[in-house]
């Protein structure tokens, strides 16, 4: 009796795991990734000529390219660090909704959207306005970070890496870039 059983059990296991893959997993995507909602598709990072931060800490910074070269233009004026904006400009042309979170959010406080803890604005050549993308709080996972756009309820999640790449202020932009210049100035004495 028994040696009947094994071979019956193992053809229902054999139906079934037959059947998974028939049913379902072969109606995966074969790269095992799905598209991602770029918000920003018609921005490339070079066409950017201005760029808008408001920090965690509340301090507003307003650069500007000016002949190739990025410049803090408010609060004061200084030269802004070519790599930092550099890496600015392409997270913001190469940025992707990871997932949505709520279409319609409510309750925007519990994001930490509102009031936002960072803003970014950014205009590129030939556009008059700003666009902004407003940044909250990390995931409980910390992995990503709750984001919207200001005249939108839809709450998205970002990858949290753009947290220390757009949370700059003011003296962050200028000492970036003035230690830029006595590195190469100090390459030059070498």
């Amino acid at each position: 009796m028994r040696g009947v059983w094994s071979p019956v059990i193992l053809a229902v296991v054999l139906i079934g795991l037959v059947s998974y893959i028939y049913f379902v997993d072969s109606k995966r995507d074969p790269s095992g990734t799905t598209a991602k909602e770029k918000p920003f598709t018609s921005v490339q990072a070079d066409d950017i000529e201005e760029i808008q931060v408001k920090s965690a800490d509340n301090e507003t910074t307003r650069l500007q390219k000016m002949d190739g070269k990025w410049n803090v233009v408010e609060p004061v004026q200084a030269t802004a660090d070519a790599g930092e904006m550099t890496t600015i400009a392409s997270s913001l042309s190469s940025l992707e909704i990871q997932r949505v979170v709520d279409e319609n959010a409510g309750d925007l406080k519990q994001y930490g959207l509102e009031p936002a803890r960072i803003e970014i604005g950014f205009r590129s050549k030939g556009q008059k306005d700003l666009r902004r993308l407003q940044i909250g709080q990390k995931t409980p996972t910390g992995s990503d970070l709750y984001a919207r756009f200001p005249d939108q309820k839809r709450v998205f999640l970002v990858s949290s890496y753009l947290d220390s790449t757009f949370n700059k202020n003011t003296l962050r932009f200028a000492i970036a870039a003035f230690s830029s210049s006595i590195a190469t100035w100090s390459m030059a004495w070498i």
